[in-house]
């Protein structure tokens, strides 16, 4: 996930030699909490679509090699890619907390699915949601949410050809223009 305060430090760099820094600060100290709590928001919702993506072409799959899940299956399933797109990982051991507990836990996972497919569907779903969590494959060390290096391992910077406004895509968990309009 893109870290707020990252993206407010390269924000502040961002900004014009002529914007009074005590004007910045003003902002930040009247506002910054509803920021941040926009912002985190922002990241929650871009990666729960992300997932929600990932997680309905991992169906389509499936679907196409053959394996089609029931109502049942499919409400685990759920269950399942919402944990992963919360906590970054499912492991069997975690079917016997939170919600999966009030619906039975691993013993039911098991009688659903069947101990070899469980096991499959589980590192398929992990691995699926977790390659769309980050565009490096995790060598930026982001395991949720984006990292917006695109494969660099390294963040790319906010300036991109002169501007200082962020290209779609870089950072995608934030959308937000503060104090001015971004040209198209």
């Amino acid at each position: 996930m893109v870290d707020f305060d990252d993206t407010l430090a390269r924000w502040q760099a961002s900004l014009s030699p002529q914007v009074p820094r005590t004007a910045v600060a003003q902002f930040l100290s009247e506002d910054g909490a509803a920021l941040r709590e926009a912002f985190d928001h922002a990241s929650r919702t871009v990666r729960e679509r992300r997932a929600a993506r990932a997680f309905h072409g991992w169906l389509d799959r499936q679907a196409l090699a053959g394996r089609d899940f029931d109502d049942a299956q499919l409400h685990w399933l759920d269950l399942m890619r919402q944990d992963i797109t919360a906590i970054g990982e499912l492991s069997l051991d975690r079917l016997n907390h939170g919600p999966f507990l009030a619906r039975g836990g691993e013993d039911k996972a098991v009688r659903l699915f069947g101990r070899r497919t469980l096991g499959e569907v589980v590192a398929s779903l992990n691995a699926t949601l977790a390659s769309m969590a980050t565009a490096c494959g995790g060598t930026c060390g982001v395991k949720v949410g984006g990292c917006g290096c695109s494969g660099s391992g390294k963040p790319k910077s906010v300036e991109t050809a002169g501007s200082t406004t962020l290209e779609p895509g870089e950072y995608e968990a934030l959308e937000l223009t503060v104090g001015r309009e971004v040209e198209a």
